[in-house]
């Protein structure tokens, strides 16, 4: 005679059930969910935003009355999520700058650092991208970053900005970056906006104040037109 056969379990009983306020929470996100989306299809119906509002809350604590769920636990929830929402515009506000100044370096960087400086008056040019530079270095805490950033052939920051090209450029630039982080932390939109800066400065010492103006409204459109597939 062959061995017993022993019936495989098709289910079995969840090792830990949630704790009853866990599923009231549940229940009660739920309905947050649903009176939001319900607010939603009212107004997109006609009705004023008064009106959808009342009409989905009704809705809403008709669910919440049905599942036992009291509406403290939902005025709660709609409070967490307003103070939620307010840090999570912020952060997206940031992020929407940091992506429209991202794109306005990137358009900066191919038309400030395509070419090399014009020899003509070079002198005058660098002086007086070194004074900018130091002045922004100093805004960021960090004047004496200049003097690291020469190299050992004695060339300075604003000879390879104003001399370099394509990739030595973008090398050059990254070089700054890298040092100013070394003296003190930066979070992205703060790199952003000294790599913004510094680009602008060697804009104007290359073409004068005109033209590095004009470099600046072309930049801001190019990041309006990139950025309005994800607005």
């Amino acid at each position: 005679m062959g061995g017993r056969i022993r019936k495989r379990k098709t289910h079995s009983w969840p090792t830990r059930l949630p704790p009853i306020s866990e599923v009231l929470d549940r229940y009660a996100e739920s309905a947050l969910v649903s009176a939001i989306r319900l607010r939603r299809y009212w107004i997109m119906q006609g009705d004023s935003p008064e009106r959808a509002t009342e009409k989905a809350v009704r809705q809403a604590t008709g669910m919440m009355a049905s599942s036992g769920v009291p509406i403290s636990r939902l005025i709660k929830l709609f409070q967490e999520m307003k103070n939620a929402a307010d840090a999570f515009i912020k952060m997206l506000e940031r992020v929407q700058e940091e992506l429209r100044l991202n794109a306005e370096i990137e358009y900066l960087v191919e038309m400030v650092g395509k070419e090399p400086c014009n020899i003509d008056d070079y002198s005058k040019r660098r002086r007086d991208l070194t004074i900018k530079l130091k002045k922004i270095l100093e805004e960021f805490g960090c004047r004496e970053a200049y003097d690291t950033l020469t190299t050992r052939r004695g060339f300075t920051p604003s000879d390879q900005l104003l001399k370099y090209s394509s990739r030595a450029f973008k090398r050059a630039l990254s070089s700054i970056i890298a040092v100013v982080k070394s003296y003190r932390s930066l979070n992205s939109f703060e790199e952003y906006k000294l790599k913004k800066e510094v680009l602008i400065a060697v804009a104007e010492a290359k073409y004068g104040s005109e033209r590095a103006r004009r470099l600046e409204k072309e930049a801001s459109k190019y990041a309006e037109q990139a950025l309005s597939p994800v607005r």
